[in-house]
């Protein structure tokens, strides 16, 4: 994950921020939000993956609403 991390931010595609603060940020969304799709049924990995890449890379904005 330090690898890809690295990368994307060579490439301009994630900010020059504390990488270590980083992967510990995306691996806390990422186990959790696991967590919370196994609870569910049906079990939803598509709609977690994109709710996890929505929120990591757009913020809360990013999010759908719910109504």
């Amino acid at each position: 994950m330090k690898a890809g991390i690295e990368n994307a931010i060579a490439r301009g595609a994630l900010p020059k921020v504390a990488l270590d603060y980083l992967m510990a940020a995306i691996s806390g969304v990422v186990f959790e939000v696991s967590v919370v799709m196994t609870m569910r049924d049906p079990v939803d990995p598509d709609g977690a993956t994109e709710f996890a890449t929505r929120l990591l890379l757009g913020g809360l904005d990013a999010l759908p609403r719910r109504t």
